[in-house]
């Protein structure tokens, strides 16, 4: 799957957040809405294509940096 595929699915809400993402997330002090938008507009820093997995980088709004990884 490409990373516009993915986003695809992002923005048709056709996707699943693990419990493990989505504690790490809130730890960090981010929310769902900060996933998808990070998802949608950051940046790819590192690429595995073999297991189609992303590692997404993205400025936050309020200053923060947001990295996650996305399969």
């Amino acid at each position: 799957m490409s990373i516009r595929q993915l986003q695809a699915l992002v923005r048709n809400g056709l996707y699943y957040l693990t419990e493990h993402a989505d504690d790490e997330a809130m730890a960090d002090g981010f929310d769902i809405y900060d996933v998808e938008h990070g998802i949608l507009t950051g940046k790819i820093r590192k690429a595995w294509p073999r297991e189609d997995k992303y590692e997404v980088w993205d400025q936050h709004w309020m200053g923060d940096q947001l990295e996650l990884y996305a399969a």
